[in-house]
């Protein structure tokens, strides 16, 4: 459940990030409804391009797996390109803004007003550019997230699992979970970041655009060098490749920063009713609004801090490697290897391990729930190899795909169960002939 919902949100929450923030910048835009279209057609397109390439994978996997994977990479690289064209127009006019005086506004308008002036226009030009730029890179944006999210989909039910059971349904609910909180989190920094006066929206909200354009930076690169239009000999795009892979958590943290500095301007600016009101009813409209700024605010810190706690701490909780018990001693008597049942009838996993020609076979057994039977099988499967598995609570688990395995199968061909081979259970022991493990002694690497 947690590493669905983990993925869902690493997936989303830069989109979140760059939709909810154009949003903001676009709401404190009064004048006019052109930059609300552009935007809206943008995520359309987005939406109609993600799901078509979608369609394109299920309907022709195979026949256009290396064309779809190039274009996943070139869409990305794109995004990357158009918004960072964006955050340099932006940053232009924030320097035109700072250093011009018909740059700045009286009425704590984003846009100056001040007639004839040249710089006024030009700086109101390059928001409305910086704008749409950021809304167009929406586009390649939603064609490289949208197919990954919709395969993920395919991932709820488990390999030889029923299609409705419990697994099933906590993989939907962390799948859907993670929707619902980067929704909530992208609202969040819409309504929180319009809600901060012009200067600090400003400021805040380019060091936000700066990051977030920094994490797709990452992504385009990393895509780049692997499409071959960067060099990925290159020392920089090598070390930036690397930082990439790991790179969530970090910006994570920064993302939470940034948006807990926004939280606490808002909270601060309104805190408490400031000036005369000529009646009761336009105090408590005036009450109502700071009320809900305040409410606002609080929500972006929650939900930032919901968002980064997973991406961080969760994460790193659920992909931490699970060390494997180590071998249980067992005896050996004319070729065979003999387990007394009374080491084994607890109904735990027990690991053993059998050296042969410097291949280290090992094998589980475990007793099946309701029943003196015993499931006997290598510690590794046809679809993940020497993976392994290990207990949790009381079920077993592949430590590869995370599956979990029905106690009554084991022993079985198929699916994620253990690879069975011979054995006999006679006398109150397991006998298993050498010879038979030895057979498998190819699946089990020198040195594994």
């Amino acid at each position: 459940m947690l590493s669905f919902l983990i993925y869902v949100l690493g997936m989303l929450l830069l989109f979140a990030g760059i939709f909810g923030l154009t949003m903001a910048y676009i709401r404190r835009i009064e004048e006019n409804n052109f930059l609300k279209y552009i935007l809206g057609v943008c995520t359309g397109i987005g939406f109609l391009a993600g799901t078509a390439i979608y369609v394109a994978k299920r309907l022709q996997p195979k026949k256009l797996l290396r064309a779809l994977t190039a274009l996943n990479r070139q869409v990305i690289v794109a995004a990357w390109m158009i918004a960072s064209v964006a955050l340099i127009i932006f940053i232009v006019f924030l320097l035109l803004r700072a250093f011009s005086s018909a740059g700045k506004t009286e009425n704590g308008s984003l846009l100056s007003s001040k007639p004839g002036a040249a710089g006024c226009r030009v700086g109101n030009v390059l928001l409305y550019v910086a704008l749409i730029c950021f809304s167009l890179s929406l586009i390649p944006l939603m064609a490289h997230i949208l197919p990954q999210l919709y395969l993920k989909t395919g991932e709820f039910v488990a390999f030889n699992e029923e299609s409705v059971s419990t697994g099933t349904l906590f993989r939907f609910g962390g799948y859907a979970l993670g929707w619902l909180l980067a929704f909530l989190t992208c609202l969040s920094i819409y309504q929180a970041f319009r809600r901060l006066n012009t200067d600090s929206m400003l400021f805040v909200g380019g060091l936000f655009y700066v990051l977030l354009i920094l994490d797709l930076a990452m992504r385009g690169i990393s895509s780049g060098a692997r499409l071959g239009i960067l060099p990925r000999r290159n020392s920089f795009v090598f070390e930036v490749m690397i930082f990439e892979d790991k790179s969530m958590p970090y910006f994570a943290v920064g993302y939470l920063l940034i948006a807990l500095i926004a939280a606490i301007i808002v909270y601060l600016l309104h805190r408490s009713l400031k000036g005369e009101f000529q009646t009761s009813a336009m105090r408590r409209k005036a009450a109502w609004w700071q009320r809900n700024c305040r409410r606002w605010a609080k929500s972006l810190a929650v939900f930032m801090l919901l968002s980064c706690l997973m991406l961080t701490v969760v994460n790193d909780y659920i992909t931490r490697p699970v060390e494997l018990a180590p071998a249980e001693a067992y005896q050996e008597e004319n070729g065979r290897i003999i387990i007394p049942l009374s080491a084994v009838e607890d109904g735990h996993l027990h690991r053993f391990a059998y050296m042969y020609e410097k291949h280290n076979i090992r094998f589980i057994v475990v007793r099946k729930p309701g029943s003196n039977a015993y499931g006997v099988g290598l510690d590794a499967c046809e679809i993940c190899g020497i993976a392994g598995y290990f207990e949790r609570g009381n079920t077993v688990v592949c430590k590869r795909c995370d599956v979990v395995m029905n106690k009554a199968t084991i022993g079985f061909k198929g699916g994620c169960n253990p690879v069975p081979f011979p054995y006999e259970v006679k006398d109150g022991r397991i006998i298993i002939n050498k010879s038979d493990l030895e057979k498998e002694a190819n699946r089990f690497p020198v040195g594994a």
